[in-house]
């Protein structure tokens, strides 16, 4: 599976908050299945402290930020592409992006404009209200004040979730039963982002959807049905293998064809580019949308691998394609 013409792919992973060990290990799981096509493949962190660039080798090298050139053997090696692998700032929020394409550096997600709005889970469902798009009840603050509390009894009610509006991998998210809970959930919330959104806890079925390209279309993968054996899809549920991921999940043809549907709808109305996944829970007929992901997990456990296999697609030529698709 080697490629005819070589690039110098760089996968960026690390990143701003708590997400940074889990895109260390989407980045390797990545130049893992990148290996066999022949690139030259470099990993470089991105963390509060700078830029540190590895070979295949987990040699450091230099990287020179100003101009994102990295060096290796006295040499300059221009980064031809980069695959986008952070979870949460700078990688998910369009910040990196924005330097992608100052440098015109072709990347593997969407472009800054996208990102700044998905990675706001209140803007990004706001925005897909405009399309029909169902969200759960809720109540949006970017300041808090004791008096929010008769708000959030009024128009959004308990059980509910209490959540950072940016941030990912469920960091920062409470489930909150009676009122006395709320000043510890909004604590909890408040260290990761001051924008917080409180949303009914909707009973249903959860789901989850990747949206991806592939063969020249748009393609809906096969859809991970999520049950926790903690109160929601927390953290512990989603790396620490406290739940159970069902794909294809066990909702009607109907149900399936109707998220089908709207998942597309979503990656083709917000102009979503690269592997996405998202959220979705199914309370009798009506469909909730949760969050929109665009740099999902890649890690051996994540979940849009595991759609991947489950659709009979080569991870090799899936990835491959995606670093394609970002230079053509």
């Amino acid at each position: 599976m080697r490629s005819k013409k070589n690039h110098n792919v760089a996968i960026f992973y690390g990143g701003y908050g708590p997400e940074f060990d889990i895109s260390l290990q989407s980045a390797q799981f990545i130049q893992s299945v990148l290996a066999p096509i022949g690139w030259k493949l470099y990993l470089v962190e991105v963390s509060k402290s700078g830029y540190r660039a590895f070979d295949s080798q987990r040699n450091l090298l230099d990287f020179l930020s100003e101009d994102f050139i990295i060096i290796e053997n006295s040499e300059r090696h221009k980064i031809q592409v980069a695959f986008n692998a952070i979870h949460g700032p700078p990688g998910e929020d369009g910040e990196l992006a924005k330097l992608f394409e100052k440098h015109q550096i072709p990347h593997t997600s969407c472009s800054s404009e996208v990102a700044q709005l998905t990675f706001d889970k209140h803007k990004c469902l706001s925005r897909l209200e405009q399309i029909g798009i169902h969200r759960p009840k809720y109540y949006f603050l970017d300041k808090f004040f004791m008096t929010t509390f008769d708000l959030i009894d009024k128009k959004v009610g308990y059980p509910c979730f209490v959540k950072p509006a940016r941030s990912g991998s469920s960091f920062g998210i409470s489930r909150v039963e009676h009122k006395l809970q709320l000043i510890q959930a909004f604590k909890h919330a408040s260290l990761l982002d001051k924008r917080i959104l409180i949303e009914k806890a909707v009973k249903g079925t959860e789901v989850s959807v990747g949206v991806v390209p592939w063969k020249n279309k748009i393609l809906v993968l096969p859809i991970t049905e999520l049950i926790s054996q903690n109160p929601f899809f927390d953290y512990e549920a989603k790396y620490l293998g406290k739940s159970d991921e069902i794909t294809p999940a066990r909702i009607s043809e109907q149900k399936k064809n109707e998220i089908e549907t709207i998942a597309k709808d979503i990656y083709t109305y917000l102009g979503l580019k690269g592997a996405t996944r998202s959220e979705f829970i199914i309370q009798e007929e009506k469909i909730y949308l949760l969050e929109v992901n665009t740099v999902p997990g890649f890690t051996s456990v994540s979940i849009l691998p595991q759609q991947l296999q489950s659709a009979g697609i080569d991870l090799t030529e899936f990835f491959g394609d995606l670093v394609r698709l970002a230079i053509e």
